[in-house]
C-alpha cells in the first residue's frame, strides 16, 4: 500500500539506508568497463527492493525525493573516491530528479 511504501521511504531517508546499485556499461566486443550508472534503491526486506517507479511519486509528494537524491550523491562520491584510489577510471551516470538539480544545496555538494 502507499502507506507502507511511504513508511519505507521515510525510514530509509531518516536512517540513511538508501542503497546504491551500480549498473556497469561496457564497451563491446572487449567488454571493458566504460561507465557506471548509479541509482538509489529502497529495501523493503532482505533481497526485496521497492522499484523507483513505485516510491518516487510518493517521495516527491512528501518532499523526500530531493533528500533521497542527496543521499545518493553522497554515496556516489564515496564510490568515485574508492575507485580513484584503486586506479579504476570510468565515467559515472547518476539518476537524480530535476528537482534535485534545481536545488542549490544539492549542487553545492
Amino acid at each position: 500500500s502507499d502507506a507502507v511504501v511511504e513508511e519505507l521511504v521515510r525510514h530509509a531517508v531518516t536512517s540513511d539506508k538508501i542503497e546504491i546499485f551500480a549498473q556497469p556499461v561496457v564497451k563491446l566486443p572487449s567488454r571493458r568497463l566504460v561507465y557506471l550508472e548509479l541509482f538509489a534503491r529502497i529495501r523493503a526486506r532482505a533481497g526485496v527492493y521497492v522499484a523507483a517507479q513505485r516510491y518516487r511519486p510518493l517521495a516527491q509528494h512528501h518532499t523526500l525525493q530531493t533528500e533521497i537524491d542527496h543521499i545518493l550523491l553522497q554515496h556516489v562520491l564515496e564510490v568515485i573516491k574508492t575507485n580513484e584510489r584503486r586506479g579504476i577510471e570510468v565515467g559515472y551516470f547518476i539518476n537524480v530528479t530535476t528537482q534535485a538539480l534545481r536545488d542549490a544545496a544539492f549542487l553545492n555538494d
